[in-house]
């Protein structure tokens, strides 16, 4: 057996939606290869069994991957055809909690895991991040990759200095608040 760390398995992503829509995600993992990792995705804000959960995974260096989705509130799960063996979709719905399995690791299982929920056509979203360092002090750069295309750059905020793609400045804003350091991004 090879004495490879598998690092970052997990990184916390937290999304904040209308209303505290929330999906708060376990601590980050280093498991070795051939071990067994189990991720949770901890739902509040919303009723979990009205929504598709998805897991998705971003290998360094590489695009993202939809893993599946979980049909909530039925424990069925679809998956894409690249991770029908070796990964394992579960949920608790009393805990409003989805899971996410990976049984005998190997270094191509090393990536960072999301969970996510899509919202309705027409919703409005809004996504706030926690971040370490001070955002009067500090840029902050909000970037998406949307279906099938190469990352965009949304815009930038940094003190009270906003900067927007011009072809996104009316569709989206962006907000801070030093007291909580947290970046808050609206569409």
């Amino acid at each position: 057996m090879e004495n490879t760390v598998i690092r970052g398995l997990l990184i916390i992503v937290t999304v904040h939606g209308v209303w505290s829509e929330r999906l708060d995600q376990s601590q980050p993992e280093v498991k070795r290869p051939g071990e067994t990792v189990k991720m949770s995705c901890t739902i509040s804000g919303f009723d979990m069994t009205s929504y598709y959960i998805h897991w998705i995974r971003q290998r360094p260096g590489k695009a993202l991957e939809w893993i599946g989705r979980m049909d909530t509130g039925s424990n069925s799960a679809i998956y894409g055809s690249s991770f029908k063996s070796g990964y394992v979709m579960t949920e608790d719905v009393s805990s409003s909690t989805q899971y996410l399995q990976i049984s005998s690791l190997t270094a191509e299982d090393s990536a960072v895991f999301f969970c996510a929920r899509r919202n309705t056509p027409g919703q409005r979203l809004t996504i706030t991040c926690q971040v370490s360092y001070s955002v009067s002090s500090y840029w902050t750069h909000w970037i998406r990759q949307p279906a099938g295309k190469g990352l965009e750059w949304i815009g930038s905020w940094a003190v009270s200095t906003q900067y927007y793609k011009a072809s996104l400045k009316n569709k989206f804003s962006i907000s801070s608040d030093s007291s909580s350091n947290t970046v808050t991004l609206k569409e």
